[in-house]
């Protein structure tokens, strides 16, 4: 028997006020704090002839190694160049479909500017049964749980290291089908 059901998911996608660019055209500026890394490097002397090296994400920019000024920003996003917004999504589970089968909906990620979204990847879980190590046939149980899980440590569009740069291009949802 097959089965189709709505997912809604909350992403991030440009901003449609200021296209991603997160306030007026040319406001976007170099961060002078980083020299636009997004990371500072601090060199700390322990002992004569002993330093230490220590990187961390500048907090004036955020990791992102540029800043608009508050009164060039877009009211809309608020300089973040990304806004929330709820998708919906329909998901057809066939008759047949296997344990740990994808179902992938092509580019309909998070968005990011300059990042090529990435896919939803769906992949079914069967439930044990009865205690036996056997698993049943995919049944089109209510969808009660979804676990969201972001990939975004596989380097996949990384723009910086580390910091709030880091832009999900990948992201994973697993179906848990359970009874009712």
């Amino acid at each position: 028997m097959e089965k189709t059901t709505k997912l809604q998911l909350n992403k991030n996608v440009l901003c449609s006020t200021c296209n991603g660019q997160g306030g007026k055209t040319g406001a976007v500026q170099k961060c002078v704090a980083c020299k636009g890394l997004g990371m500072r490097v601090m060199i700390r002397r322990l002992a004569p002839g002993m330093v230490q090296q220590m990187q961390s994400v500048c907090t004036d920019c955020n990791g992102e190694g540029e800043v608009i000024s508050e009164k060039d920003r877009c009211k809309k996003c608020e300089g973040k160049k990304v806004v929330k917004e709820v998708k919906i999504l329909e998901v057809h589970v066939d008759k047949g479909m296997k344990h740990g089968q994808k179902i992938t909906f092509g580019g309909e990620a998070d968005q990011a500017p300059a990042v090529e979204p990435g896919d939803i990847v769906l992949v079914l879980q069967e439930k044990e049964h009865g205690g036996r190590g056997k698993r049943e046939r995919l049944r089109p149980f209510p969808l009660r749980t979804l676990l969201r899980l972001c990939l975004s440590k596989r380097g996949l569009g990384n723009r910086k290291a580390g910091g709030s740069s880091c832009r999900r291009q990948w992201t994973e949802y697993i179906l848990l089908f359970l009874d009712p």
